[in-house]
């Protein structure tokens, strides 16, 4: 009976072990998962806007820095705004999209998904731009610095 005793309570103190260690292991799971989740759409976000901003003209912001566009120089040095520059503008869609958008075509492309926030100031020659990109219930920010010529 003492036998039967002692296994028990051995066999009692292994599953709550196994129990503890499961949970461990499906929460550092979970973490791994939003932390890679809000890399990539952070990563993507900031690659194409600087992508766009390497190729860029100018740039400017509506009044209340909520979006950003480009002008894609078309080969006379002038920034046109319109045809025959390409322009550019990135704007949050849907409440956590980031969106690019080509003015002179209307082609859409969503280029990060759960970007929550997109605040772009003037800083003399420079945009500061600041993305705000959330997954469940952590966030992620990185702030840009883009120059004009």
């Amino acid at each position: 009976m003492l036998e039967l005793l002692v296994v028990g309570v051995l066999g009692i103190l292994v599953i709550s072990l196994s129990t503890q260690a499961s949970s461990w292991y499906v929460h550092a799971v979970h973490e791994i998962n939003v932390a890679a989740q809000l890399n990539k759409q952070m990563k993507l976000a900031a690659e194409a806007i600087a992508q766009d901003s390497g190729a860029m003209l100018e740039m400017q912001t509506n009044s209340s820095g909520t979006d950003l566009e480009f002008d894609i120089d078309s080969g006379d040095g002038t920034a046109q705004w319109g045809s025959p520059d390409t322009v550019i503008h990135y704007e949050i869609s849907g409440g956590d999209q980031l969106v690019r958008t080509d003015l002179g075509t209307g082609i859409r492309t969503t280029v990060a998904r759960n970007v929550t926030g997109l605040t772009v100031t003037v800083d003399g020659a420079y945009l500061d731009v600041h993305i705000v990109v959330g997954y469940r219930t952590d966030q992620q920010n990185v702030n840009l610095q883009l120059r004009g010529s």
